[in-house]
């Protein structure tokens, strides 16, 4: 009888744990980049950045008490488990880190449990990609008929369907994000990993940034979309009123046959500026206290935390502006630039005559007076962040560079409107 009676008690034991590891274990939502606020269904698939770690909270009944995870694929995704919550509220945060070879495309991930009656749990992700930007340019008329040529994103005039020219790395697949002031964005055929062309018209003028991420994404309303952004130059500027199409000019002729070129001087700041530190997207809030996201290469040398958060103190390198010729003749006179903030200029730059060619670039670096600030990486929360109440705290104020400040450069008043640009 005592036999009989352990040996129930036993088969009860295992019932139980069968029961609470595997028959019960079901997935009920999953909160990620893509659905932040209280998750999605199961069915949904989550997209991952290649280059980049992200954490997702995978809830439902006991899903914490799984054993391990695995994912599918030829590898360059690394998955892992960190903390759980037991209970009527159970969940699992569930760690990616996505290699910069991974390969594109969807993936399961399996999470299993000591006893398998129904088999793992599975859900979803998908790798895309994570590009960056070189430069922003617009496609304008050439100046002999049927041509095309580009110009600095820095002169966009409003209210006019207007071609722009993404060039940088893993492009292909790309959209332009939604945000005011950008009407009917489109991506045209053909986009390359390193070019990519949209067709949109601006409706707000000023210099604000033409964000653009992987068309694999698929956000919903409440996604962070920022998380998926390709970083390096988005920034354009947009004229206050539209600008006349450029004229279509057929040159004459030289003995021969010959096209006699056609020149024009037109120098403007950089397209980009580098280096420059200020919050970006949403902030979040951790244990009742405010932090402000910034880019995620500040954080490049904080690895995941095992504790709640890690921080560091870095020295932000310095500050790269400087001015560029976009027009097609040799600058042969000597000219001033400046950098200014706030009203103050903070550094002036002579360029030398005959110093800069049809598109080259001068680059002038500006050293701030401070320089130094604690950044911190959260466990359960991916990205880089501040805390503005730090002593060190600061934030980079809107630059801006003036190209040839008295004028000395022979321009047209068309191309001299260029001339000034805020960062």
């Amino acid at each position: 009888m005592r036999r009989q009676i352990i040996f129930a008690i036993g088969l009860a034991v295992m019932f139980i744990f069968s029961v609470a590891g595997s028959a019960m274990a079901t997935i009920g939502a999953i909160q990620s980049d893509l659905c932040p606020n209280g998750g999605c269904l199961p069915g949904t698939v989550h997209p991952v950045v290649v280059g980049k770690s992200t954490s997702m909270v995978v809830k439902g009944q006991y899903v914490d008490l799984s054993t391990s995870v695995e994912i599918s694929g030829s590898g360059g995704v690394d998955v892992s488990y960190g903390d759980r919550v037991g209970g009527s509220g159970s969940n699992i945060v569930v760690r990616f880190t996505v290699h910069p070879g991974a390969a594109l495309g969807e993936r399961t991930v399996k999470m299993h449990y000591a006893i398998e009656t129904n088999g793992p749990d599975t859900f979803k992700i998908r790798v895309v990609r994570g590009g960056s930007i070189d430069r922003i340019e617009q496609r304008v008329p050439g100046l002999i008929a049927g041509t095309t040529r580009l110009i600095a994103a820095d002169a966009i005039p409003v209210n006019q369907r207007v071609t722009l020219v993404f060039s940088g790395t893993q492009l292909a697949n790309s959209q332009i994000a939604a945000r005011i002031g950008v009407s009917n964005p489109q991506t045209l055929a053909a986009c390359t990993e390193t070019r990519c062309e949209f067709q949109v018209e601006l409706t707000q003028s000023g210099s604000f940034d033409l964000n653009i991420f992987d068309a694999g994404v698929q956000p919903n309303a409440g996604t962070l979309l920022y998380k998926f952004f390709y970083g390096g130059a988005e920034r354009i500027t947009v004229a206050g009123t539209v600008s006349a199409p450029t004229p279509t000019i057929n040159p004459p002729l030289l003995s021969g046959g010959v096209v006699s070129p056609t020149t024009f001087a037109d120098v403007a700041p950089r397209a980009n500026m580098l280096n420059i530190f200020r919050r970006q997207g949403n902030s979040i809030t951790v244990n009742g206290q405010n932090f402000l996201a910034v880019e995620d290469r500040w954080c490049s040398e904080l690895p995941t935390p095992t504790t709640p958060n890690a921080a560091q103190t870095i020295t932000l390198p310095d500050i790269v502006w400087g001015v560029t010729n976009v027009g097609t003749a040799q600058i042969n006179v000597a000219f001033t630039s400046q950098l200014t903030a706030n009203n103050q200029v903070l550094q002036t730059q002579n360029t030398p005559a005959s110093s800069l060619g049809p598109g080259a670039t001068q680059n002038f670096s500006f050293h701030r007076t401070r320089s130094t600030v604690r950044v911190i990486r959260f466990q359960l929360q991916p990205g880089c962040f501040v805390n503005p109440r730090d002593t060190d705290f600061f934030e980079d104020p809107t630059f801006t560079v003036t190209a040839d400040v008295g004028n000395s450069v022979p321009e047209s008043n068309a191309n001299r409107a260029n001339n000034v640009r805020s960062y």
